[in-house]
């Protein structure tokens, strides 16, 4: 049995906007970098510690400094460093594919965002791909906030014996690899991304794939906000430079739905796109006994005391 071909079926009790599509997938690779070791606290406390790092950095005096010594300040600035690099690494590579997961269409297809964990892409301990959801493009994110679809997720992650079979294998830090799967028409706009040529994976990858299922259909789901949404979804071939309108009355409002394929590896329809950089992994290290975040923090208690 190929283990890249378990599925994890989650079903969706709301319609898929752009915004709920983004976030299901940004949760995705945030939980399972997390989960298989390469940070060592959630992606929100490390957005947190960096930041209130960046602010030390500028408000430390000298005789704040001085209490640790040569030795260990360089030592917080190392490993600062490394959460830093990874940090902004897995920040970048999100707001990449929010930016395109925003621009789906029939003529911008995203079919699968994987990840990659392993030294190199072609030689990967675990691999978990997400099938982009169809997203409703008629409706509004507004009208149909992502928590609903979060809750879904994170109950069948929670609960999916094949998923933590995976996950209860120890896995060291070491690399992460974050790849775009596409129809052959779609190039990705990001700079950050590239054509990887002749790209399959590897067949005894353990891992999943996340499967998004829902027995909603759009007519079935009484909501206001399809009223008169024509307007922002039209098509660029419908915009008329003259009157500095788009023309909508022949565009009809449908469903964006990723194509299919039975082949996983089907290279003739498909192109491959991967982000730029590695995301190493790193872990927390400990200095004289305690862990070197709390000297990350150690400034900033002292200084929310002194204000």
């Amino acid at each position: 049995m190929n283990k890249t071909r378990v599925d994890l079926n989650i079903k969706l009790n709301d319609l898929v906007t752009f915004q709920s599509c983004s976030t299901l997938v940004s949760s995705i690779i945030k939980y399972l970098i997390y989960q298989r070791h390469q940070i060592p606290y959630t992606f929100e406390v490390l957005k947190h510690l960096v930041k209130r790092r960046k602010e030390l950095v500028s408000n430390d005096s000298e005789e704040e400094q001085s209490e640790i010594s040569r030795h260990d300040r360089l030592t917080v600035e190392r490993e600062f460093n490394k959460a830093l690099d990874v940090y902004e690494a897995i920040d970048s590579v999100l707001r990449q594919i929010d930016s395109e997961l925003h621009s789906l269409s029939p003529e911008h297809n995203i079919q699968e965002i994987v990840i990659i964990f392993g030294t190199t892409a072609l030689h990967p301990k675990n691999v978990f791909r997400i099938v982009v959801p169809p997203v409703n493009y008629n409706h509004s994110d507004s009208s149909h906030p992502p928590q609903k679809l979060l809750n879904c997720l994170f109950r069948s992650m929670m609960t999916s014996d094949e998923l933590n079979s995976i996950l209860d294998h120890q896995m060291c830090p070491t690399n992460t690899f974050i790849l775009m799967k596409t129809d052959r028409k779609t190039i990705i706009k990001s700079d950050l991304f590239h054509l990887k040529d002749h790209f399959r994976i590897p067949p005894k990858a353990v891992g999943l794939k996340f499967v998004f299922t829902s027995d909603l259909r759009t007519e079935d789901k009484k909501c206001c906000c399809v009223e008169d949404m024509s307007f922002f979804f039209c098509s660029p071939k419908q915009y008329d430079s003259t009157t500095s309108s788009r023309l909508c009355h022949d565009f009809k409002l449908e469903t964006v739905e990723p194509s299919e394929g039975d082949n996983d590896n089907d290279s003739e329809n498909s192109n491959w796109f991967q982000f730029n950089f590695a995301i190493k992994g790193f872990k927390d290290c400990k200095l004289n006994g305690s862990s070197v975040t709390n000297l990350w923090m150690k400034y900033a208690r002292k200084q929310v005391d002194g204000s």
